[in-house]
């Protein structure tokens, strides 16, 4: 904001005196997309708050002037933190209010830079939920040859710019593995990759094999579920079972049945 408290001073007293919001190096929180967040939040329009997971990265240091303010552990300290992941702190205090407690990693990997390139947070709040922040300052990554040289490629995002793009990273003969989940979205992506370079594509929802298991396994042990069958409601007063699978302190688990049904 200013290097002295004098110049501080001054310049909330000029944004003071032509009705003017400051913002104190957390301008993202202004960003339209932000704003739209917070206020739905703040309105209830998302429900019940449960856990924000944020990264911010960039290799942009990785060149400065040793002698840069940027790279000094005085002025900058905790690798990513200063640079990127205080707007990540910034909107999840928005979003979750005061912090209760705070676990942070941070490690020089990969980069000369003395406070380390590579962050993580971990922070519980007051008022409940949590906030997963990460970090990193280096590339992330350094390919031998081309971009597009992986053997195996595994999309685990669904986004749909990732997922789009997915097939131009990996090489002649490579394989790759659609693990996020993007289902029902019109996606533009560039197929004749698949025969260009001779792909092997596998697509996978979850844990393949797991519920299977997990009912042979309760046939076998003859564990009785009941217990946490905490309610049960027809179809026709499907509204309130929801609205009560909300409360986790009110009920465990809610089954909609065909009973009751007009």
């Amino acid at each position: 904001m200013a290097l002295t408290r004098v110049g501080a001073e001054q310049a909330v007293n000029a944004c003071a005196a032509k009705n003017l919001v400051l913002g104190m190096s957390h301008e993202r929180r202004w960003a339209p997309p932000v704003v739209d967040m917070i206020t739905k939040a703040q309105s209830g329009a998302l429900g019940r708050l449960l856990q924000v997971e944020a990264n911010f990265s960039h290799d942009k240091f990785v060149t400065l002037a040793a002698g840069n303010w940027r790279l000094n552990p005085a002025e900058a300290p905790v690798g990513g933190m200063t640079a990127t992941g205080i707007h990540l702190t910034d909107m999840s205090t928005l979003l979750f209010g005061p912090a209760r407690d705070v676990r942070v990693a941070c490690e020089q990997l990969a980069s000369n830079i003395p406070q380390g390139d590579t962050m993580s947070a971990h922070i519980r709040f007051t008022n409940g939920g949590s906030a997963y922040i990460s970090a990193r300052l280096a590339k992330l990554l350094t390919p031998t040859t081309t971009p597009s040289s992986a053997e195996l490629v595994i999309e685990a995002s669904g986004h749909d710019a990732s997922v789009a793009n997915v097939f131009e990273y990996a090489q002649e003969n490579g394989r790759v593995s659609m693990v996020g989940l993007n289902i029902g979205r019109d996606i533009t992506s560039k197929l004749g990759l698949l025969q260009l370079k001779n792909l092997t594509v596998r697509g996978c929802i979850g844990s393949p094999g797991v519920w299977p298991a997990a009912i042979r396994f309760l046939e076998r042990t003859g564990i009785d579920l009941s217990p946490i069958q905490t309610h049960h409601f027809g179809l026709n007063d499907a509204a309130e079972a929801f609205e009560l699978g909300k409360d986790a302190q009110a009920c465990i688990r809610v089954t909609l049945s065909m009973k009751g049904l007009n």
